[in-house]
């Protein structure tokens, strides 16, 4: 039996709001307002259906100005991360404008609901500062030095000898060779023949930055800890090779090769790598002892789980499981967990649980679609009898013998009632 539209909210709480009965007036939309008693004030309010519904109105607006009230705090004095408050410059609640000092001595203004989530802690100086480090970082920078670029073989594009760090001086008619550390340029000396100028280049390479790339390279590096693909992007890096022609080489992205160099630095840097991808979140499967399974009833197995868990008792993997049962490794996963539940037992109190939070879901979100539902044949009256009157013409012969078995039925049932 449906509502009635008219009287479907009277009695019905929505937060701190029960609804008495419904208002003659409508809003300027066309949607009906409600009288509503508000239990936080005892203030009498009338409110639009929707944003009953909706669930926007919980009250008359005096839990808003409470908690507006709540949040005029005097922070004057007080630090947050390197900013120290110094006066109140305008506005009200979780809006309002401080002025602070950073420990560098900027001053800045900052909005009150920033400074006590954590939001903002600093001038901006901070920020800069680990982005430079990040930057240094990422580019493999070390006391000035660019380690990709010593590593490299590439000739910049405006040398035109051919060599690296070799030039021709006009105007002395010779050659020069010179190399950088460490933001110094080192002159290694003028000579007449190109040749000569390329030794002493190619000795100044091995005085200067062969100690340098030695120590660079053997840093607490633990091959052990890194995986095969990392490994090798390691000694390609050390071979001389750039992240593009790294990228290039192993068939995949420049950010790949990054993100890998990344992990491979800070495991120099002695970080503990910590299980399930180095995310701190624990793996996905946990560690089963399958052998447990062996020599027990698996009658209560459907056939795709027991072949599931019987080859992983022979020691097959999730993909490889997942390849023979041609399905998804998901598919597969779900399979052994199933099958373990049934055999130690927990399937029937997980059914329940299950049972139980759909039952809760359902009656939560039964009277929510129901009244979209409703709201939306309001708002499309006429479309909706004009769909319906085009659905029964495509569809008159079979809504016509349907109804006739139905009669039928009925008849039959009758008959056999008075028999």
């Amino acid at each position: 039996m449906k509502d009635n539209y008219n009287t479907d909210l009277i009695g019905r709480r929505f937060g701190y709001l029960e609804v008495l009965y419904k208002d003659t007036e409508k809003t300027k939309q066309g949607k009906s307002k409600w009288v509503c008693k508000c239990h936080a004030c005892g203030n009498i309010i009338s409110i639009a259906r929707p944003k009953l519904i909706s669930g926007d109105a919980t009250s008359c607006g005096c839990m808003f100005h409470a908690v507006k009230e709540k949040n005029d705090m005097d922070l004057t004095g007080e630090t947050f991360g390197s900013l120290k408050v110094q006066e109140k410059v305008s506005g009200k609640g979780v809006n309002t404008l401080w002025k602070c000092q950073c420990n560098c001595g900027n001053v800045i203004n900052v909005i009150q609901s920033n400074l006590t989530s954590g939001a903002t802690n600093s001038c901006g100086c901070m920020h800069r500062k680990q982005s430079s480090e990040n930057i240094k970082d990422y580019m493999g920078i070390v006391d000035g030095t660019n380690v990709s670029i010593i590593r490299s073989n590439k000739i910049p594009s405006n040398n035109t000898t051919g060599i690296k760090g070799v030039y021709y001086v006009k105007r002395l008619n010779k050659w020069n060779a010179r190399i950088m550390f460490k933001g110094k340029s080192y002159n290694l000396g003028y000579y007449a023949k190109k040749e000569d100028a390329i030794r002493a280049r190619k000795e100044g390479e091995l005085e200067i930055h062969g100690p340098f790339l030695e120590w660079y390279n053997s840093r607490n590096v633990d091959k052990t800890k890194l995986t095969d693909k990392q490994r090798r992007v390691y000694d390609l890096y050390n071979s001389g090779m750039t992240q593009v022609e790294i990228a290039k080489e192993l068939g995949c992205s420049r950010q790949n090769v990054s993100s890998m160099l990344k992990a491979i630095r800070e495991c120099k840097k002695g970080k503990k790598r910590k299980r399930g991808g180095g995310s701190g979140k624990a793996p996905r499967n946990p560690l089963v002892d399958y052998n447990k399974y062996l020599g027990m009833d698996l009658s209560a197995l459907s056939d795709r789980q027991r072949k599931a868990l019987v080859l992983r008792m022979e020691g097959k993997t999730c993909k490889e499981i997942a390849e023979i049962l041609n399905i998804s490794r998901r598919a597969a996963d779900s399979l052994l967990q199933t099958a373990r539940m049934k055999c130690d037992g927990k399937w029937e109190e997980h059914e329940k649980k299950v049972r139980e939070r759909n039952k809760v879901y359902n009656s939560e979100n039964r009277e929510r679609k129901t009244l979209a539902a409703r709201e939306y044949r309001e708002k499309n009256r006429d479309e909706y009898k004009r769909y319906q009157q085009e659905y029964y013409k495509k569809n008159k012969e079979k809504i016509v013998a349907k109804r006739k078995e139905k009669e039928d039925g009925q008849m039959n049932d009758s008959q056999k009632l008075r028999e």
